[in-house]
Order: C-alpha cells, then structure tokens, then sequence
C-alpha cells in the first residue's frame, strides 16, 4: 500500500463533514436509526433477492440481517482485511466484498466462511465492485486499474487503466465499461482494450459514482460539482442542479417507477422526474453524511452514514414526508449475474 493510495483512500472516508449521531428515532413516518453494525462508517450495502442485507464497515468487516435491520450479525469468518469498501451481490445470491489491502471475498449463499478470491489481481486494494448486465465482475482499484472476472471471481483479468484510482465501475447491456475516477470519467467499447475520457463538460473531474438506470442513462456524481446525466452514452453530459444544494455525493440507488434517491453531505435527497428536480428526504437523518444507499424487495431503504451507523426508511412514508432543498457526493452503484475465459 502506498501512501498516495493510502491517503487518497482516507479521503474518500472524510469528503463529509462528521455530524453528531441522533438518538433512536421513534417516529415511524421517518428515517430510523437501526442498532447498526459498528455504530460509525458503513461504507458500502448489499441486498440478497430475498431481502437480506449486507454491510460493509470501515474497520468492523461485514455485518449480515435477515430480518429488515432490527438486528445484526458479525459475518467476518475468513475475511483477513476488515476495511470494507464494497459489496455486491451477483445473481446467484453470492456475495463479494472489496477490501482496502485484503483483496476481494466470496461468501455463497449458504456458506458461513468468507474465501479469497484473488486469483488475477495485481492490486489488493480494492475500492469499488460491480455486477454488468450480464452477470459478470467488475473491480475498480487504487492504483492498478480495472479488473473484470467472468467466472464469479475465480479468476480476474486487468482490462486498462493502470495507475488511476477507480471509485466507481459500471457496464451497460451491449458491453461498454465506465469508470468513475479521481480524473475523470473513462470509456470503452471493446472490454478495455483501449478507453477514452468522456467528461469534459463537467465542472470537477473528481468523480465518485456512475451508474446506469433501466433506460441505461448514465448518471456521474462528482466530489464538489454536483450530479451529472448523460442520455446519449456518455457523448454529452447535463448537469442536474435543482434541489440539490450540496455538490459532494456519495451514493445513489434507483426505486420503484424510475424515483433516484442520491445521499449526500448532509443527508438524503429523491427525484421523480430523472434528476431535473430534487427533494429532501431528512426527517429523522439531520445533516448527516450518507455513504451508501440500498432498496429491498419489501420497500425499504438503508442509508449507511459516516458517523451515525444504519438507517432505515419506508419508501412510501419517506417520500410522503420529503422536504424541499438541500445539499450532494455519489458512492457506488452497480448492476446486481459466469466459465474462465479471456474477456
């Protein structure tokens, strides 16, 4: 670990300013602070189709619930790094976390042991995950680029990028990859042979999520320049400003009938007509930094903050509750689906 990764990582831990921890919510109209797992940074979410939730910690490892939040389990058996910054789950229901030093981990469904799955890797700093379209791996790390695994992390395969600090990996249907950077934003169209910038609109080029909604518009959150959408592959790109009055993101996840929810510095906003206006959502979360997002099947959504643990939300009381104004940073998100070839 070098420290340039090292410090570029810590960064993205402390973009947010800390907020004071509010106590257990009891309204049941708004967010509920949950006896959550490590008390602090819950850096990145996971859901299994049947509702279960996995939690990434700063420092704590991986918490599992099979129950909605109300309790947690240390799940942290195998796992030799506990600085998790990523998790996701493929469609099968195996889950993989991305750890800062240990490499990236593979817990089956019913399994009770995490198990390295490092076979490929040059890099075991690992910041950001995703699940394409098609069911594959995608690994974004500090220093060695971008790694892709066909085969549920058997075996990884470098696909370009070497020497950029990837905080945010995503593909669309047809195969293209984007890469969200501290530089930029990075595209290609053939498995990473080769990959062009794509971000010359945007205001910062300090990027810290992409993700695809179901039409596979893309949407780029900066660190500092508010939210981005680009309609035509990334050619173009629109910023999407109204609403949204803080521009450091951190994490985004789409709900039902096409509504994005996006958490930023000082809490969590929604929009209902693609991103061209936002509403606050923050009774019950008062300005407190929001890392990672999440939606089960059930209607819930998890919010993981920077220093008051979990949060949980019903989408139908949130919305109905939300607040206009507020402040943005965009995390990472993914699509939740593999035989060893080359890509």
């Amino acid at each position: 670990m070098t420290r340039n990764s090292l410090s570029s990582a810590l960064a993205l831990l402390l973009v947010f300013p800390w907020a004071q921890s509010p106590g257990q919510s009891r309204q049941t109209n708004s967010w509920q602070q949950l006896r959550a797992p490590n008390g602090g940074i819950a850096l990145s979410l996971g859901t299994r189709p049947d509702g279960q939730i996995i939690a990434g910690t700063f420092g704590g490892g991986i918490f599992l619930s099979v129950d909605q939040g109300h309790t947690w389990e240390s799940t942290n058996k195998g796992l030799t790094d506990l600085d998790v910054f990523a998790v996701v789950v493929d469609p099968e229901g195996r889950a993989f976390a991305g750890t800062f030093g240990g490499g990236i981990y593979r817990l089956g469904y019913n399994d009770t042991e995490w198990t390295p799955v490092n076979e490929g890797l040059s890099s075991r700093e690992i910041l950001s995950l995703s699940v394409t379209p098609g069911g594959h791996l995608l690994a974004g790390t500090s220093e060695d680029g971008v790694f892709f695994s066909n085969n549920g992390g058997s075996y990884w395969w470098p696909v370009g990028l070497r020497g950029h600090f990837i905080t945010s990996v995503a593909a669309n249907r047809v195969g293209h990859l984007f890469a969200a950077t501290t530089e930029g934003i990075h595209r290609s169209i053939n498995n990473g042979r080769s990959w062009v910038r794509v971000d010359e609109e945007m205001e910062s080029n300090d990027i810290r999520v992409i993700a695809l909604n179901e039409k596979e518009q893309i949407f780029a959150a900066t660190n500092g320049g508010g939210m981005y959408r680009s309609t035509d592959n990334g050619n173009s790109w629109k910023r999407l400003p109204r609403g949204l009055t803080n521009h450091s993101i951190g994490s985004v996840a789409f709900g039902p009938a096409g509504v994005i929810y996006c958490g930023t510095a000082v809490g969590i906003f929604s929009s209902s007509d693609n991103g061209e206006h936002w509403s606050r959502l923050n009774t019950g979360l008062p300005n407190l930094s929001v890392r990672s997002l999440a939606i089960t099947s059930l209607g819930y959504i998890f919010a993981g903050t920077t220093a008051g643990g979990i949060f949980r939300g019903s989408l139908n009381r949130i919305s109905s509750r939300s607040e206009i104004g507020g402040d943005s940073f965009l995390g990472s998100i993914i699509y939740p689906g593999t035989q060893k070839s080359s890509p």
